[in-house]
């Protein structure tokens, strides 16, 4: 039986995962306040909707698991390669090594598949992916190959969710005026990038301490600080999550994995099309609005069953 709140929160999480990356493509780090909005953003939402995925993995059937990702992630490889040589003219060389933009999530699915049942083979699993996430950033290599920075730096999000992400959300929906407390750390979480900004490429998880030009001790600062402040913020916006039998967020919740492979194809259309005219404020509403559109359409059932179908012309095991 599916839980509400699960559903709520993943339809929360995709929503800030459309709205990011239409203002992202859009708006840009630029302006203060959009790499505000941005930054606070990137720090939570991946985080939060991987903590999510590790809460609801369940570690057997891992060929299986395998499978299912390579089923979507080959085709959509190929779709959105096509799709952006089609509208920008550009081919990517590193098509056959390198997960496409939001591509990176499924081959992250992999890997952490395969690395959680050695890991919680050890004594201290959640200090294990730590320990992982950091020493990725000492890699001499670019951590762009394969998305190893990203697969590594959001690792202790998955295993976190794994080991206590029911006993936290049950807490959470124990105490529902920890909304309040949410609302709150969100905005201090805000003002702390207000006042100390930092690179984009630090949330992408997608580049190595070289590549950042930060060295030593500051870099393992660096990332530990973020691990710690992403994690409260995932519990501040998990705490956020409406109490309502909204049929839209529920839908949105159940269908997450239609929108977040499509929404790329619109937000490649409107980026490559379309100059958001007016104010920075009205910038972020058209952004939202079109967010709001974007994820109302592909949360229809019908797109869920098309991204069915897809993967079962490529799975080798039908029946899986």
């Amino acid at each position: 039986m599916r839980d509400p709140l699960i559903d709520r929160s993943k339809g929360v999480l995709i929503f800030l995962v459309v709205w990011g990356h239409f203002l992202e493509r859009l708006v840009g780090w630029g302006i203060d306040e959009s790499r505000i909005l941005l930054t606070t953003i990137y720090a939570i939402h991946m985080p939060a909707f991987i903590f999510i995925s590790g809460m609801l993995f369940k570690n057997k059937n891992i060929v299986d698991k395998i499978i299912y990702f390579l089923s979507l992630l080959i085709p959509f490889q190929l779709f959105y390669l096509l799709f952006n040589y089609a509208f920008t003219g550009q081919w990517s060389t590193a098509w056959w090594y390198q997960p496409y933009w939001i591509l990176w999530y499924l081959f992250g699915m992999i890997c952490w598949s395969l690395l959680l049942p050695v890991i919680l083979k050890t004594k201290y699993p959640l200090f294990v992916s730590m320990l992982l996430a950091v020493l990725v950033g000492f890699s001499p290599i670019n951590n762009y190959i394969l998305s190893i920075g990203r697969v590594f730096t959001f690792l202790p999000f998955f295993v976190l969710g794994h080991l206590y992400g029911k006993d936290l959300l049950g807490w959470l929906k124990r105490n529902p005026k920890l909304n309040i407390l949410g609302f709150i750390v969100i905005c201090v979480i805000a003002l702390i990038f207000a006042f100390f900004p930092i690179s984009s490429a630090w949330l992408y998880g997608s580049y190595s301490f070289n590549q950042l030009h930060v060295y030593g001790l500051a870099a393992v600062g660096m990332r530990v600080g973020l691990m710690l402040l992403s994690t409260i913020g995932c519990l501040a916006l998990l705490a956020l999550v409406p109490n309502t039998e909204s049929k839209y967020m529920l839908q949105l919740g159940q269908n997450t994995l239609a929108v977040y492979l499509l929404h790329g194809f619109v937000v490649i259309i409107i980026a490559n099309s379309l100059s958001l005219p007016g104010s920075f404020e009205l910038k972020i509403l058209l952004c939202f609005l079109l967010s709001v559109v974007t994820c109302y359409l592909f949360q229809q059932h019908i797109f869920s069953h098309m991204i069915d179908k897809i993967t079962k012309l490529f799975r080798w095991n039908k029946s899986t």
